[in-house]
């Protein structure tokens, strides 16, 4: 299992942090842990595996609930286990809670059913030194929130025994409120200087990182406010959409991707825009695959979910 105390890069002892629980276990996902391995091993069942050796600088999974999202999840983490093993994982999660800033972290470890997975809180609070917001101020958010839980419990399914692993757990608040105003993220003082400070601890060293987003796309249909539910025409309309803002994603250019998405004033309630837009500022300069597009439709409301697996090879 991961190491409950983790160990810093100098080789000391480190301070023992809290443990934040899985809060979706015996819900989402089997709290046993070898019902959870085999659950989690059904997603990669029909997934070819990529060859190995090729580095992973980031990748886009879903959040969705591990109930419905199997094939996308096993596509993403199928990247994962086919590259060389990363010492840091950064997640940007999608914040389905508001908080009083847009991003918010928290030192704390993050326990699955196999273990608990170590937080790198060194560079986190080299991150919140350099940040002029608050990283830690709405650290509650993380309580509940499914979004990078699910990703570490994946990371620890692919990832076994590495207690050198540290996982960077950063939640990321909506930007609905700039789509209102018809302001780019990019202007935004609050992101810009974020973005500035993550890009530079960053560089701080040269540990190997992989950069994920925790992210869905479309909601629409009667469960999100479209009285006449998900019909066929809506259905189309977000599709093709979708796979608009996909050719935005698989360029790394956020700005095609603000551009589409406030298009139509994000009419197809995009949950995750935020933390991609975080990460799609990161992979600058790189080149998308992607992996799998899948959507989940839930006859009882009337509604859709989509959601996407998408791979950004490293150097």
């Amino acid at each position: 299992m991961y190491a409950p105390i983790p160990v810093d890069r100098a080789g000391a002892r480190a301070i023992p942090s809290r443990i934040r629980p899985p809060a979706h276990a015996g819900s989402s996902y089997p709290a046993d842990a070898h019902a959870l391995r085999t659950h989690l091993d059904e997603f990669f069942a029909d997934v070819p595996s990529p060859a190995d050796g090729a580095p992973l600088a980031g990748l886009v999974a879903p959040h969705i609930d591990l109930r419905v999202g199997g094939r996308a999840y096993g596509h993403a983490y199928a990247a994962v286990r086919a590259a060389p093993r990363a010492a840091r994982y950064v997640i940007l999660g999608t914040s389905h809670a508001p908080g009083l800033g847009r991003f918010a972290a928290t030192r704390d470890d993050y326990a699955t059913p196999f273990g608990v997975v170590p937080t790198d809180r060194a560079f986190l609070d080299r991150l919140a030194a350099r940040w002029t917001g608050d990283l830690f101020r709405d650290r509650h958010l993380h309580a509940r929130e499914h979004a990078i839980e699910f990703q570490v419990v994946l990371l620890h399914h692919v990832l076994g025994d590495r207690p050198d692993v540290a996982i960077v757990p950063i939640l990321v608040s909506s930007f609905h409120d700039l789509i209102r105003r018809g302001a780019a993220p990019a202007g935004d003082p609050e992101i810009a200087a974020f973005l500035s400070a993550l890009r530079a601890t960053l560089a701080d060293d040269d540990v190997p990182t992989v950069v994920i987003a925790g992210v869905d796309l479309a909601h629409v249909g009667a469960k999100f406010g479209d009285r006449g539910g998900a019909t066929a025409a809506l259905l189309a309309a977000t599709e093709a959409k979708d796979h608009r803002l996909l050719a935005t994603l698989e360029a790394a250019d956020p700005a095609a991707f603000w551009h589409e998405l406030a298009g139509d004033a994000d009419r197809t309630r995009v949950c995750g825009a935020a933390p991609l837009l975080v990460f799609l500022e990161l992979m600058r300069g790189r080149r998308g695959r992607t992996l799998a597009y899948d959507r989940f439709d839930e006859a009882a409301t009337r509604s859709c979910v989509t959601y996407a697996s998408v791979a950004f090879p490293g150097a």
